[in-house]
């Protein structure tokens, strides 16, 4: 499909759309970072849903309430990634949309502007972010390849996603794939196939990621439940599947050669 392209005013703002879930330290560091530049005629407002918390962390959002451009939501049970973006994503008013994870903090507005400038002057292409991969699938394994420089990927991080609303009347986050593991991966394939493209950019010296540890949740038989329906979906609907991982790797180099 060939997508609806329109574009996107350079002036446009943004907003911050932001799930918490008990992890209070790493949440009032980000949320500290983003209060500064808040204010900036760049950002039309930030969105916080915290996923009903129990470490403090609901309470310490809830104290930000009535911060100018802050609007605060909690939820009495924990909806998950998956469920809390698609909330996020249908209350964001600005014409871009940045999702963010909390343990996300900011150094500057040079990502944003660069983000910004790219959707403005590329309406092809539907997402960007700070962390690109390309995939690949071998033994029913999803294979994340990463990108450490500017350019077109197959799919970038959800701890960073920015695109314009508009894509929302296309792409969605699919409930599928709750509470989490591969929603990310998934908005962008939907993306690719209405003919969007992803895009990575560098996000340094402008936000760090505080990863949380993934140690005690790589067996979760969710990760390989999700991989497989992600496979599942879009085995033989778009370019992104079916090819050996490494002889895409090595066709891909070399066009970048």
């Amino acid at each position: 499909m060939g997508g609806d392209k329109q574009r996107i005013d350079e002036s446009a703002r943004i907003s911050i759309v932001m799930l918490t879930h008990n992890d209070r330290e790493r949440t009032r560091r980000c949320l500290v970072s983003v209060l500064k530049v808040l204010p900036h005629a760049l950002f039309e407002e930030l969105v916080i849903l915290d996923n009903a918390s129990s470490d403090g962390t609901q309470e310490y959002v809830q104290s930000l309430a009535g911060t100018d451009k802050v609007r605060v939501l909690t939820s009495d049970c924990n909806l998950g990634v998956a469920l809390g973006r698609q909330r996020l994503f249908a209350l964001a008013r600005a014409a871009i949309v940045a999702s963010l994870d909390s343990d996300v903090e900011f150094r500057g507005l040079g990502f944003f502007h660069k983000a910004r400038s790219l959707l403005a002057a590329d309406p092809r292409i539907g997402i960007c972010g700070a962390s690109g991969y390309w995939v690949g699938f071998r033994d029913g394994c999803l294979e994340l390849y990463p990108r450490d420089r500017d350019g077109e990927v197959d799919c970038v991080s959800g701890f960073c996603q920015v695109f314009p609303r508009h894509l929302l009347k296309q792409v969605s986050i699919d409930p599928d794939f709750s509470p989490f593991w591969c929603e990310d991966t998934d908005f962008c394939f939907q993306a690719k196939a209405c003919g969007f493209r992803i895009y990575r950019l560098e996000p340094a010296p402008d936000l760090e990621h505080r990863y949380r540890s993934l140690a005690s949740q790589r067996e979760d038989p969710r990760k390989a439940r999700h991989e497989a329906l992600l496979v599942r979906k879009w085995a033989g609907r778009i370019s992104l599947l079916g090819e050996a991982p490494w002889a895409r790797l090595r066709r891909r180099l070399g066009r970048m050669a």
